[in-house]
This record gives structure tokens, sequence and C-alpha cells, in this order.
């Protein structure tokens, strides 16, 4: 019962936390157990993820430039520290690239951020 609440909740996070300001869809996603989860130092740290599908390195947000950012970072946060390791999912926009193809280090913001071991 615990796990299934801690599950809802954290898929609620995420819809709730990606979803100010962004539109209601994306073009693609990219789904995967994260291998890495880190945070940059310096002015404008950057919070970045690899994803085992991928093993490209992506900054999906910026401290000091995305309200959002501390959320997203605690919901990543939780999503690698737990027991099953849930797959988290990121939806993109349409920017002409693919999963395989975004670049490895570069920004990568998602529109939103989904954990669930459902997929």
């Amino acid at each position: 019962m615990k796990s299934k609440l801690v599950k809802t909740s954290l898929f609620a996070l995420g819809l709730v936390l990606t979803q100010v300001a962004t539109p209601a869809f994306a073009t693609y996603s990219c789904w995967g157990k994260l291998d890495e989860l880190g945070m940059g130092s310096g002015n404008v740290p950057g919070v970045h993820i690899r994803l085992n599908t991928t093993g490209l390195v992506w900054v999906v947000c910026k401290m000091n430039e995305d309200a959002n950012c501390r959320a997203l970072y605690s919901l990543l946060l939780s999503a690698q520290s737990s027991p099953n390791r849930p797959n988290v999912g990121l939806f993109f926009a349409d920017d002409g690239k693919t999963c395989a193809t975004k670049g490895d280090w570069v920004v990568a913001k998602p529109y939103y951020t989904v954990v669930t071991d459902d997929y």
C-alpha cells in the first residue's frame, strides 16, 4: 500500500512540477532508469542525468534559471534512491532530434517528467 502511494505521489508531483507554462503535449519521450544524477557547481548549477537507455548525459534544468528545478531534482533523487529504481520518462517538444541524437552534455529541458514502474 505504501509503495503504491509513493508511486502515485511521485507521478503526480512530476506532472505538476513540469506543467507550469508548458503545452500539455510533447512529440516524443525518452524512457529509462537513472544511471546518473548529479548537480554541477558554480553560479548556475545544472541538474544532469544519464538514462540507461541512451548513455548520454543531459542537463535537464538549471537551478538559478528555472523555478521548478529544485522540485524536479527532488523528484529525480527520489526515483534514483527508490529500491526498485522506477523508470523515468522525459517528454520533449519537437526539436528535430530523437533520444539517441540529442547529444551528450547538452541542455535537454523536458516539458514534463514522469516516474513510474508501470512502463
